[in-house]
């Protein structure tokens, strides 16, 4: 389905007072409150900036702050999902995700502790360590079993199904955006990290995949269909098996969800030549 979206220039001259077409109009916008126009432009604001100029890649520690959050592993609700795995017994995969909700990279700083992830990258090409690596987290569906051991690095952002098609996820709700430059980039580091790290716990990271293929609803019908994204997973996932030499999942491979679209492919994927496989 492609979402008939409001004209953002429209929408940010209404927030401005002075202007002739400053006064909020709420009909004008059917679904749209003020405070949902001034998160959509602020976002997408923040996101050319962040394009213009690439971030440092600056990483903060969420660590403790997750571990003690109402459903982490210390909190007074605490699941009984965060359990440690030694790396070392389990075949390791990196997973993609994307959050399906716009927010600013200082809303995100305040909530990225409660993602259900062991690393997020926000709008900015902010790297957060949410939990370590060795923790299990029901995030991955299938790939959170044995043998495996599924890292997840979450995607701060709602971004579309196949790129330039405006297949986001309930943008009406939730927002829309594109991935930046430095978000992207920022992920690639990452799993460059993640490889040393697991590494230096005695373990190997096997590969890399979406969450598309193992995306599954309770009644085990795949629900992931947008996650992470063509261009997310072009662009991370696919240059992490070119250049870093990980697996990908091999045409028509799923494990619960739904195999790699075709469309998702990108100008990395010639050039994989490691697959996955039960």
């Amino acid at each position: 389905m492609v979402w008939q979206l409001p004209n953002l220039a429209a929408l940010a001259s209404m927030l401005h007072p002075g202007d002739v077409s400053g006064d909020w109009r709420p009909e004008a916008f059917p679904g749209w409150c003020r405070e949902d126009a001034e998160n959509l432009v602020a976002c997408q604001n923040e996101r050319e900036d962040a394009d213009r100029v690439l971030a440092d890649f600056e990483v903060v520690d969420l660590e403790h702050r997750a571990a003690a959050a109402t459903y982490g592993p210390d909190g007074p609700n605490k699941r009984t999902r965060y359990r440690r795995v030694r790396l070392s017994s389990r075949r390791v995969v990196i997973s993609l995700h994307q959050t399906g909700v716009e927010r600013t990279e200082a809303r995100w700083r305040k909530s990225a502790h409660r993602v259900t992830c062991n690393r997020f990258i926000g709008p900015t090409g902010v790297r957060y360590r949410v939990h370590p690596l060795s923790t299990r987290l029901v995030a991955t569906n299938r790939f959170d079993r044995k043998p495996w051991h599924c890292i997840a690095i979450e995607l701060g952002g709602n971004f579309e199904r196949i790129d330039g098609t405006g297949t986001w996820y309930k943008p009406d709700r939730f927002g829309f955006g594109r991935a930046t430059d430095a978000q992207l980039d920022a992920a690639f580091v990452e799993v460059q990290h993640i490889c040393q790290e697991v590494a230096d716990l005695g373990g190997v990271v096997e590969g890399i995949v979406p969450h598309v293929i193992a995306g599954r609803d309770r009644r085990g019908r795949p629900n992931r269909q947008a996650c992470p994204g063509s261009r997310q997973w072009a662009e991370v996932g696919e240059r992490a098996g070119a250049e870093l030499g990980l697996a990908v999942p091999a045409p028509g491979f799923a494990l619960g969800g739904e195999p790699v679209p075709e469309e998702w492919h990108g100008p990395y994927w010639p050039l994989c030549d490691r697959f996955l496989a039960a």
